[in-house]
């Protein structure tokens, strides 16, 4: 009597165990390769209604405490808008930061306010540089003034396109902060 209950409390643990294993391995999985971890405890993998969990998802053949993998179409879609802060290779100016510094003092006209009040400092814009290497979504992040602000956010937006930041291979949506330095002599 003693050996079945041991017995019966082994196999509880073990569900409980694989169970947990399902919901670790669904969160690590989710977050980084975009696929959704399903556990599923079959009892009787004869039966035809068993086999299928929805109307998109069929499988051949489930074995008992198992879990499987899916490529979600949902978080595939919805990684595909999304704006990454670190990506493998991040994007870049082409012809790589020499040329962004130079096309940015060629460009940058020190705004007279900012001259005549004497200020100088940083400005920092964060923005987005998107699959095809053009830039959007520009937002002020520190601001200076005196139309030092204005001056940094029309230099960026007037920059040709960008090579764009890869993910897994593949281009995707970057955001990049930049500071403009502003000194006077």
């Amino acid at each position: 009597m003693q050996t079945k209950t041991s017995i019966q409390r082994f196999k509880f643990f073990q569900l409980r165990a694989l169970i947990l294993i399902g919901i670790l391995l669904s969160t690590i999985i989710s977050y980084s390769k975009s696929y959704t971890a399903v556990f599923i405890e079959v009892k009787n993998p004869d039966k035809k209604d068993q086999t299928k969990i929805n109307d998109n998802l069929k499988i051949q053949e489930f074995k008992p405490h198992t879990v499987y993998l899916f490529k979600s179409k949902e978080i595939q879609e919805q990684n595909e808008d999304q704006i990454f802060e670190s990506v493998e290779h991040n994007p870049e100016f082409k012809g790589g930061k020499i040329s962004m510094y130079k096309f940015l003092g060629s460009n940058i006209i020190y705004p007279k306010a900012a001259q005549k009040a004497k200020k100088s400092g940083r400005v920092f814009v964060r923005f987005v540089v998107e699959k095809d290497g053009s830039l959007s979504n520009f937002e002020l992040l520190e601001s200076l003034g005196y139309g030092c602000d204005e001056e940094a956010i029309r230099v960026i937006k007037s920059m040709p396109k960008w090579i764009p930041g890869t993910q897994n291979g593949k281009p995707v949506r970057v955001y990049y902060k930049m500071p403009i330095v502003y000194k006077l002599n």
